[in-house]
């Protein structure tokens, strides 16, 4: 794109536009939001309905009737509440990478699939109300089922791709951004939570630059430091006030957001004014054309980023995000249809960490690959093979805690 403000593509036959100046993506995203409230993408009704129903693809006023009842659960007084289940996970996973050290105190893992337990259990336990077990069972039920669900074959690929890019093609080609497999289970989940509750009355309250040691030891005693001072413990103020965790976790997403791109529809109301790209060109933006933002490219761009592929935390010190401009920030989105559950994935990205480096440092091995390629067929970033990284028991907080 180099430093063009828009720039059109072609997705098979269609058009579309593909945004790079902050002030189009503030137009789409806030400005007119309105007239870009749908994505471009959407599921069949009929052979997908928990696709075309879920909070992503949900289009007009049921989407705004959706997002204005899931809101409240996204306060900061509900995931206060939910905090508790969230550090029983967190120590889990600190108990599964403490198993390694009984027989050997530096151990090889394979990342990904830790992380991805660690998510499947977060999320079991906070969404669903129950427990996964994936950490301690990788063919849990709950992993199983998450794992079909995020394995690109070219048949995924092809769902994917019709669901986001053609979705009137869906019941043509019977794309499914749920599988039948997946969408039986959730549902069979739900339903026996349900009356569990119902019936006893319960109620629940619901990286790799950064392997440098430097970093990483700064990184550690600010978490130790926390641990120690709580006893072991730390409650949801302290970790949401740990000023260097919030950089570092705020730098990974900049180099690796989950979402490559957005997505919008450029949908005005009959009689209303359609957008342009002015004062950047002399454009009207066609009624029914997509609209994409390409959050990956826009947080590497030298334009925005100054030496944009180093990891530098202290991009977001106090002061240097003072710097920022505007939109080239994005990994959660902005504006109204920004991602409800980002603060959440924030939180369980921190609990990940310092219960990661509480007592092991991490380091590369043999088998680390030596540069991130990225799963062309995955709708989401996602490297291509297995990560393998050292781990290091080097009981850090428990050597402090003594002092």
């Amino acid at each position: 794109m180099s430093k063009a403000a828009a720039v059109g593509i072609y997705i098979l036959n269609r058009p579309a536009l593909v945004l790079r100046e902050p002030e189009l993506i503030k137009n789409v995203l806030i400005k007119e939001f309105p007239k870009f409230l749908n994505r471009s993408g959407g599921c069949d009704p009929h052979d997908d309905p928990l696709g075309s129903n879920n909070l992503f693809f949900i289009q007009d006023q049921p989407w705004k009737d959706l997002r204005s009842k899931i809101t409240p659960v996204f306060t900061t007084g509900k995931i206060k509440q939910m905090y508790p289940l969230m550090t029983e996970i967190g120590t889990e996973l600190e108990a599964h990478l403490n198993s390694f050290a009984k027989t050997n105190d530096a151990f090889v893992t394979e990342v990904k699939e830790v992380c991805a337990s660690f998510t499947t259990d977060m999320i079991a336990t906070i969404a669903y109300g129950v427990k996964a077990n994936s950490l301690v069972n990788p063919n849990a039920e709950f992993r199983v089922i998450g794992r079909k669900m995020f394995i690109f074959t070219l048949s995924r690929a092809k769902d994917f791709f019709v669901n986001f890019f053609f979705p009137k093609w869906a019941p043509t080609f019977r794309a499914k951004f749920f599988p039948a497999e997946f969408s039986a289970f959730i549902r069979g989940t739900i339903g026996q939570v349900m009356a569990l509750r119902e019936e006893s009355k319960a109620t629940r309250n619901d990286l790799i630059d950064v392997l440098r040691l430097d970093l990483q030891e700064r990184l550690r005693n600010e978490i130790c430091e926390a641990f120690v001072a709580e006893q072991g413990t730390m409650s949801y103020e302290t970790i949401n006030n740990l000023p260097y965790l919030s950089m570092v976790v705020d730098e990974v997403l900049r180099l690796y957001p989950v979402l490559p791109f957005l997505d919008r529809q450029h949908s005005p109301k009959e009689g209303e004014k359609q957008s342009d790209l002015k004062p950047y060109y002399d454009y009207t933006i066609p009624n029914g054309m997509a609209v994409y933002i390409p959050i990956f490219g826009i947080q590497r761009d030298p334009e925005f980023w100054p030496n944009p592929k180093h990891f530098d935390p202290e991009r977001f010190s106090t002061e240097n995000k003072k710097t920022h401009k505007p939109m080239t920030y994005l990994p959660f989105g902005s504006g109204p249809r920004n991602c409800i559950g980002g603060r959440i994935g924030l939180l369980q990205s921190k609990l990940g960490l310092v219960h990661i480096l509480k007592n092991h440092y991490v380091t590369t091995c043999e088998k680390t690959p030596s540069e991130i390629t990225f799963d062309p067929l995955s709708i989401v970033l996602s490297y291509k093979e297995g990560i393998f990284l050292k781990f290091v028991n080097d009981k850090r907080y428990e050597r402090i805690a003594r002092q």
